[in-house]
């Protein structure tokens, strides 16, 4: 017990005593000022040191000295205070070097100084505190698949392939059909349809889009309501889809001969609709039968030539020369025949076209006659107004046509031999008399249709053409 009471004891007196040397030493500050020179000298311990000296000191003797600072030194300390000052002061990056010297800019220590309890109460703080910059957890940042699936849903995405697009006009187009048929439709309707029809034709040129118009029953559901409808307009451009989906496309040239379409399309060039009408009918038909000797069967079986042969004898121009355009590719199609190169693939061709008997049908159903009466004619209205640009097409077609069927049609214009020939000669001179210079060079047009008349002459009446 004495000896805890001895040690509390000495405790008391060894702090009392500490105190009185701190005591004395804050005491025995020096209150002198020190005068700095440009030269070194010696600092008197507790003596206050200015600011902008130059200060060494020496630990192993323990003097400290000051000088002032040469004033390229001074600049630098100068420039160093200011950026601690600014780095203190961020705003002090818009103040002027003036304001910063003249002290606008306080350093107070205070400032800079923060107690532990504080620091704790601080962190505690931050902590507790829900910043909007606090990462998530992992598994907030995920939606789960019916989440995401309902946001899909309420987003209007529009088709992305032809095939949505085929499906979305097919539908459009079924909320007009009945009106169509039944002749009930207002000019916004008739609108409507001819965009839809118009979007159709620019899809179905594809070889695939055809083929997926006709999986959708575009031919029946679409096609066949329109041509039987009462509008016109909306007829052609029901016969321009049709003929852009054969074209080219077996398949489809196929689901169409077994839809009938070759007969429906017939039926309309015998009423003698408006010339447009009749070249659409002639240009579905003509996409549907070419290359395709089962639809020539069926155009044959359904009076085809006939028909064909009284657009040629009273007919509107531009159907005339689509008919002949149409025959002259058809007679085509068998002389190309001998081309193919596979033995048993021509031996079955050659087969399939006898089955036809397209040549045949064309003496009995007077397409020979026809194509002469209406060149001797053509001819006629050529000579007497010199020069009509709409007769020189026409004729044109004509002499492609006769070139064509000359050895089919050759006994059918011996017969009208002279009147043609007659024809021909008069042509050949009114070309020659509109200043044509011949050069072997010259493909001007006069000189290829002189050309096409002195061929003529020479293929279908075995007279030797002029000298050029």
């Amino acid at each position: 017990m004495r000896y805890v009471c001895d040690l509390c004891l000495f405790i008391i007196v060894s702090y009392l005593w500490i105190n009185d040397i701190v005591a004395s030493e804050k005491g025995s500050k020096n209150d002198s000022v020190f005068i700095p020179t440009k030269e070194w000298q010696v600092v008197e311990k507790g003596t206050p040191i200015p600011k902008g000296l130059h200060v060494r000191h020496n630990f192993q003797t323990g003097i400290t000295e000051a000088k002032l600072m040469e004033p390229s030194e001074k600049e630098i300390s100068d420039n160093d205070e200011m950026r601690k000052s600014v780095a203190l002061h961020p705003d002090a990056e818009n103040l002027k070097p003036s304001e910063i010297n003249d002290g606008q800019i306080q350093h107070d220590d205070r400032t800079l100084k923060i107690s532990g309890e504080e620091l704790k109460t601080e962190l505690k703080k931050i902590k507790s505190n829900k910043t909007p910059f606090a990462r998530k957890p992992k598994r907030a940042r995920f939606q789960s698949f019916d989440e995401l699936k309902k946001e899909y849903e309420n987003i209007n995405f529009g088709p992305s392939t032809d095939v949505d697009l085929l499906g979305i006009f097919i539908e459009q187009f079924d909320t007009h059909r009945t009106a169509i048929t039944s002749g009930s439709l207002d000019a916004k309707e008739i609108k409507d349809i001819m965009d839809i029809l118009g979007q159709l034709e620019y899809l179905v040129h594809d070889i695939d889009n055809g083929l997926e118009f006709t999986r959708f029953g575009g031919l029946m559901k679409v096609i066949h309501p329109c041509l039987n409808g009462t509008i016109e307009e909306i007829k052609c451009e029901a016969l321009h889809v049709l003929g852009a989906a054969v074209q080219s496309n077996p398949k489809v040239k196929e689901i169409a001969l077994e839809s009938e379409f070759v007969p429906i399309i017939l039926r309309m060039l015998t009423k003698h609709g408006t010339s447009k009408l009749m070249d659409r009918c002639i240009y579905a038909l003509g996409s549907l039968v070419r290359n395709y000797p089962a639809a020539q069967k069926a155009l044959l079986s359904h009076g085809g030539l006939e028909i064909f042969s009284q657009v040629l004898a009273d007919g509107p121009i531009s159907a005339q020369k689509r008919i002949m355009n149409l025959v002259n590719d058809l007679i085509i199609e068998r002389e190309n025949l001998n081309e193919i190169e596979d033995l048993e693939r021509r031996n079955l061709k050659v087969q399939e076209y006898t089955d036809v008997e397209l040549e045949g049908k064309i003496v009995q159903h007077k397409l020979c006659s026809q194509l002469s009466s209406l060149l001797v004619k053509t001819i006629q209205n050529e000579v007497k107004i010199e020069f009509n640009a709409q007769d020189h097409d026409l004729l044109e077609a004509i002499y492609e046509c006769v070139l064509t069927a000359g050895n089919i049609c050759k006994l059918e214009f011996k017969q009208s031999e002279e009147e043609i020939l007659a024809a021909l000669h008069s042509i050949s001179a009114l070309y020659k008399s509109l200043g044509l210079k011949l050069r072997s060079d010259d493909d001007d047009l006069l000189r290829h249709l002189l050309r096409l008349v002195e061929k003529t002459k020479q293929t279908i009446f075995d007279k030797l053409h002029d000298e050029l």
